[in-house]
Order: C-alpha cells, then sequence, then structure tokens
C-alpha cells in the first residue's frame, strides 16, 4: 500500500542565499501596492523593540533594476529602519516570477483563519502592555472570530451556523454588540463618539463591553 504511494514531486528551491545587509542598500519595489497605516508602524516597532530582528526580508536581483538586490517584502522595515542590517532571503525569481510573488504574498497570507478561542488562549501566555499598539492589533485579530469558530477575516464567513445570541468571548462580545450598533465601517467613529474625555481606545472597548454585561 505504502509503496504504491506517489511520491510528492519536490519543489525547485528558488532561496539562493541567505545575505546581511542594511536594508536601504536593497531597492524599493516599485510595483509594490501595500501601505501602511500609523497603527501597524507602531505595533511593528513594538515588537522589534522587545524581540529585536526576528525575520528575513525576500529580494531578488531583478533585471529591471540592473541586477540590483529588489524587494519583495519587508518594506515597511526598510522604510522605517533603513540603517539596521536585516537578514535577507535572496530569490533566483525572474522579474515576471517576482511580481507574481509580490502579488499573491498577503493575499495568500490573509486567507488563513483565526480561531478565536486558540489565539486568545495563547496570549494568556504572552505579556503584553494594556493599550499598546500590539494589544490593539491583537485584540482587533480576536474580534475577526467568534468562540469555537474559525473565521475568514476577507470574507467573515465562520464555518459554524451564525447566530444572534452575543458570544461569551471577551473580545468577540465587544465586535457582536458593535455590529448591533452599527455597519462595520462606522466601528471606529463609533468609538470615538462613545469615548469618555482622556480614555483611550482600548479603555472605551473595555467599559461598552462591561455596560452591555450588566
Amino acid at each position: 500500500m505504502a509503496a504504491s504511494r506517489k511520491k510528492a514531486k519536490a519543489q525547485r528551491d528558488r532561496v539562493v542565499e541567505l545575505v546581511r545587509v542594511r536594508a536601504d542598500e536593497i531597492v524599493e519595489n516599485d510595483r509594490n501596492y501595500r501601505s501602511h497605516p500609523a497603527e501597524q508602524r507602531e505595533a511593528l516597532a513594538e515588537l522589534i523593540g522587545r524581540l529585536g530582528v526576528a525575520s528575513a526580508l525576500l529580494a531578488y536581483k531583478s533585471e529591471r533594476n540592473n541586477g540590483k538586490l529588489t524587494l519583495i517584502d519587508g518594506h515597511l522595515r526598510r522604510a522605517d529602519r533603513g540603517t539596521q542590517v536585516w537578514p535577507v532571503l535572496v530569490l533566483d525569481l525572474d522579474d515576471e516570477e517576482a511580481d507574481l510573488l509580490l502579488a499573491t504574498h498577503d493575499p495568500l497570507t490573509m486567507m488563513a483563519r483565526t480561531n478565536g478561542d486558540a489565539l486568545e488562549a495563547l496570549l494568556e501566555r504572552c505579556q503584553l502592555e494594556q493599550g499598546s499598539a500590539t494589544a490593539r492589533m491583537l485584540d482587533a485579530a480576536i474580534m475577526g472570530a467568534a468562540p469555537g469558530t474559525i473565521s475568514n477575516p476577507i470574507s467573515g464567513e465562520n464555518e459554524n451556523n451564525a447566530t444572534d445570541d452575543p458570544p461569551t468571548g471577551i473580545h468577540t462580545r465587544v465586535l457582536w454588540v458593535t455590529l448591533h450598533e452599527a455597519e462595520a465601517n462606522e466601528f471606529e467613529q463609533l468609538l470615538v463618539d462613545k469615548a469618555e474625555p482622556g480614555e483611550t481606545r482600548s479603555d472605551t472597548v473595555r467599559r461598552r463591553l462591561q455596560e452591555h454585561a450588566a
């Protein structure tokens, strides 16, 4: 039985080397379509400040750029920390292949689904400062998945039957309450309108949760 199974075809390894160079020595990809809001920049800065350099940039030698090392992934890290030396995975792609990887890298990642309960359990082991950019980012990720469901961050759909009953998870209950008061694209404005003087966004969310739980 085992002998009759077809062996998986070995795929070509396109990583040709790992180098360490200053980020500003790598050419920005002028076909990059991604933008980075302030919240993302702040969260990344916090993580790098806490963990240091813990991931590699992706780049290739572009014929369009006269053979210069050109970014595929890592534009925010390059933009905000150009003098930092980064590990860089150099790929032997041509320009057309690099365009395909650039176009699909983030959308493919976004197709992953989030188990809210599992993420909350993981975060219980992490020491995060309340109200930090990292905590706000993770709050948003958790709010995309109700307890016990696997949510698609793009469509908002989940694999379990939908329900009108409020979820019990602390973060997802906030989202349920909010979506019953306003459309999703009004969420941020709703928090601003409901905020008390001097109150942070996280404080507003927690207070609203307590009010609806009472």
